[in-house]
């Protein structure tokens, strides 16, 4: 922390929301949200942007249970929800061949990924619909509105692709509509663009147009 805040007081007074969302580990459009909102503190430029003090930035996520993360200390957090074991089992080799550092944990319902969202604390979950007790739209509520969970990040995982369900997905606070069977390069052209660039990224690549960006 003492690091992180001694390179950014160093570089610049004020912060961009593109380092805000970076910093907090949330998207863009998430800040965008919280500042609209009244939530978070900033000031406007003569041209128009929003600005924001590193210390304002710290004690917002002080009192909203939010860990600041230090550049290159942390490891990438992936919760995977399926009833599935066939698909958990798949999608545990594929993202820790294609991803490293990663942690990855499991859950089969509902009930057990709301557990794990605060006891594990992962960085994104790449959740099935489909599934006995709460279904997976359910707990993307719960966790986005959740005060310590809201930040986490969320990939929508089904065969039921439907422009109805798709709009409740997005509504629920997912990012990315994923149908099965899965894409490797759609799910991990995903995962990137949600590491890399948050919500805002834009996909490049063709063969990931069915990983659909929905915020």
């Amino acid at each position: 922390m003492a690091v992180l805040e001694e390179q950014l007081r160093a570089e610049a007074r004020y912060l961009t929301p593109r380092q805000v969302a970076d910093i907090l580990g949330v998207s863009a459009v998430t800040i965008r949200h919280w500042s609209l909102n009244g939530k978070m503190e900033f000031i406007t430029t003569p041209g128009g942007h929003r600005r924001y003090l590193f210390t304002d930035i710290v004690s917002f996520a002080k009192s909203n249970g939010i860990n600041i993360k230090e550049a290159g200390s942390d490891k990438l957090k992936i919760l995977i929800v399926d009833d599935d074991c066939l698909i958990v089992d798949y999608l545990k080799e594929l993202i820790s061949y294609s991803f490293d550092p990663v942690v990855i944990d499991t859950a089969s319902n509902g009930f057990e990924a709301g557990e794990k969202v605060y006891t594990f604390i992962p960085d994104i979950i790449l959740m099935d619909i489909r599934m006995p007790g709460i279904d997976g739209l359910e707990v993307c509520k719960r966790v986005k509105q959740g005060k310590t969970s809201s930040h986490t990040r969320i990939i929508i995982m089904t065969a039921f692709t439907s422009a109805e369900l798709k709009e409740q997905a997005s509504l629920a606070g997912a990012e990315y509509f994923i149908s099965k069977p899965i894409d490797k390069n759609v799910l991990l052209g995903a995962i990137r663009a949600i590491r890399a660039n948050g919500a805002n990224a834009t996909n490049t690549d063709n063969k990931q147009t069915e990983g659909e960006l929905i915020i």
